[in-house]
């Protein structure tokens, strides 16, 4: 109120109060969709770590193929 960026404290409360209520709101639509993103994952098929080993060694090599062809065009 002092600097003179709001004229009554009451200004100073309502501000800090939309700030919080922005805040929590955030928060909120984060964690749903964190949620969301566990209860898909949950629900998905698990594969085990070998399958899951294969595949990321199948997809690395994937990518050095494609570096190779690009470094060699």
């Amino acid at each position: 109120v002092d600097a003179g960026a709001y004229a009554t404290s009451s200004e100073i409360v309502r501000e800090a109060l939309r700030a919080w209520v922005d805040k929590q709101e955030r928060r909120e639509a984060e964690l749903a969709q964190i949620r969301a993103l566990i209860a898909e994952g949950e629900a998905s098929e698990l594969l085990d770590g070998e399958t899951v080993l294969r595949e990321l060694e199948d997809y690395v090599e994937q990518l050095v193929a494609e570096q190779d062809a690009e470094q060699a065009a």
